[in-house]
Parts: C-alpha cells; structure tokens; sequence
C-alpha cells in the first residue's frame, strides 16, 4: 500500500467534508462503511471532526456508523499520544505490527460489542495472525 497515496486522498476527503460543512451542506451518508481512512501523520482535529460525525450519524439511527466511532475515537486518543481502547488501530513501529499502545481494561468486551468492535480474544487471534503475515481488513461486528 502507497501511504502517500492514502494520505492525499484522505486530506482530499478531508477537504471536501469541511467545505460542505462550512457551506452548510453536510448531510452524512446513510452508510458511512467500514472502513476509516488511515493517516500517516494523524491530524488530531481531523479524528476529533470525524468522530464527531460518526456520533452524529449513530444518534440520527445510522447504525453502521458505530464501529466507525469507535475507530475514530481510537485515531484521536492515538494522535493525542494516549492508548486506544476500543483496538481498532493496528501499527507498525519498527516492522513489527501492534495495537499497542492499547488500554485493554478501559473497556469491557459488552461495551465494545455495542460499538460493532470484536472481543478482545478475536482481536488477539487476528493481531497475531497480522504478525505472521496474514492479511485482515477490520470488518467491525
């Protein structure tokens, strides 16, 4: 994967969203999918903006807005240098994947459930198959 090529698209997203916003025209997408667009320096207002969003979007009834919430909320403790708590954000400091730093006891597995994130046993079940090369695309609950 080109991360430049990710990054410029993201801050073309990025873009785009904030001018509808300014502009008054933002509606959010009846499904906002799966997947969040991975930055390789993290705007911090840009995770806080999205999350906000993906909130949004869940209180108006869009349900597959959830695990997108949780992601961002993820990205954003991740930008502000804190652990995640949800583990929907792998790395790759030095080769080596991780969801570290990960505060796993902040959240119970029945909280994260509501959220559309897997339980902490599937997640280390799949963080150990990334390790061994396996590819994953979190697909949420």
């Amino acid at each position: 994967m080109d991360w430049n090529e990710v990054g410029e698209r993201d801050r073309e997203r990025q873009a785009a969203t904030r001018k509808l916003l300014a502009e008054g025209n933002y509606k959010p997408p009846k499904t906002l999918g799966s997947r969040l667009p991975s930055f390789k320096i993290p705007p911090t207002a840009g995770y806080l903006l999205a999350h906000v969003l993906a909130v949004t979007a869940v209180g108006k009834g869009d349900g597959s807005s959830e695990w997108l919430a949780a992601a961002t909320m993820d990205r954003y403790l991740h930008s502000l240098n804190q652990p995640q708590v949800f583990g929907t954000l792998f790395r790759q400091p030095e080769g080596v994947w991780t969801k570290e730093p990960f505060d796993r006891a902040q959240l119970s597995d029945a909280v994260r459930a509501m959220s559309c994130v897997i339980p902490l046993a599937e997640q280390d079940v799949i963080e150990k198959g990334v390790r061994d090369g396996r590819r994953y695309a979190n697909q949420g609950v």
